[in-house]
């Protein structure tokens, strides 16, 4: 009987965490899906998909017509941001030349100058399993990638990129970790207080009894009050992982919509997410990491097919 009412609790536990993750995927997909009327888009309005994105990004308006200092702030970062880039940052000339071919066939495709005039695509002679986007619009492709990768696979990297870029994901991420240190510098400065009000009490209290230990104790609070500083400091980093986390689901999603868009089989992302899985190890998702596993990442848009018989 025991082993009986412990297989039926682990079928139950199974059925609870499939439904948790359903449920996950599918509050992802709710938040973060193309909104349906560029995806109702004539199909030769292959750039209008993409440029017309932040007509519905409210985040991206409240940057810009907030008038508050961490807005006025996040805003001056990431200009010095983009002026940094333009001044440091070269494409290889040799390696764009390499590979001409894909360059124009992914031109072809996007449209890049109708969606942005500021959107590039080159070649990084690196060999990681990796691609780039930076806020003036440079997207990288190392050779590592496309050397693993088929064209159509391809397309599904870069249409994620271009959505890190259209959606400002850059000034989105300055924006939501300068806000989250506003807030915890204000906790640690309420921790300060009350540190400082501790070390008032410790001498009052001590000079009392004895003030053997006050100094020592003194010191305590003080350590006390550099910790809330520090806890200030991690809960703004996990903040900025979390906060990019998102990002990369957006693009995912983004990414998925796009091929579906242009008449390609959408799992080619889903593909691609496969060979990611197979080199991070199948590794599942933690609170510290960056970017979420490939395998997260899978299931999202795995679960998207359901969604859309669920809501159409």
């Amino acid at each position: 009987m025991k082993r009986i009412l412990s297989i039926v609790t682990i079928i139950a536990l199974a059925s609870m965490c499939h439904a948790q993750s359903s449920w996950e995927c599918e509050n992802y997909i709710k938040q973060y899906d193309v909104p349906s009327e560029l995806k109702s888009l004539p199909k030769d309005k292959v750039a209008e998909f993409w440029w017309k994105r932040h007509w519905y990004d409210q985040k991206i308006d409240k940057i810009y017509s907030a008038k508050s200092k961490t807005a006025k702030r996040s805003l001056s970062e990431y200009v010095l941001t983009c002026n940094t880039i333009k001044s440091k940052i070269k494409p290889n000339k040799y390696c764009d030349l390499k590979y001409k071919g894909l360059l124009g066939k992914l031109d072809s495709i996007f449209n890049l100058n109708k969606i942005d005039s500021d959107i590039e695509i080159h070649i990084n002679p690196n060999n990681e399993f990796n691609s780039s986007t930076y806020p003036t619009g440079l997207i990288f492709l190392n050779t590592g990638l496309i050397e693993k990768l088929d064209t159509m696979e391809i397309v599904a990297v870069l249409a994620h990129e271009i959505q890190h870029f259209v959606g400002k994901h850059s000034l989105n991420h300055i924006y939501a970790a300068n806000k989250k240190e506003r807030n915890n510098k204000m906790w640690a400065e309420l921790g300060g207080a009350l540190a400082a009000t501790a070390v008032a009490y410790s001498g009052a209290y001590n000079s009392t009894y004895s003030s053997s230990n006050n100094a020592q104790y003194q010191q305590n609070v003080l350590l006390a009050g550099h910790a809330f500083d520090r806890d200030a400091y991690l809960a703004t980093s996990n903040y900025k992982m979390r906060y990019s986390r998102e990002q990369e689901i957006e693009a995912d999603i983004a990414s998925y919509r796009f091929l579906q868009f242009i008449g390609a089989d959408p799992n080619i992302m889903i593909r691609v997410l496969d060979k990611i899985a197979t080199m991070e190890g199948g590794r599942s998702t933690s609170k510290k990491d960056d970017h979420p596993s490939a395998v997260f990442r899978k299931n999202v848009l795995l679960a998207i097919e359901e969604y859309d018989k669920k809501y159409k």
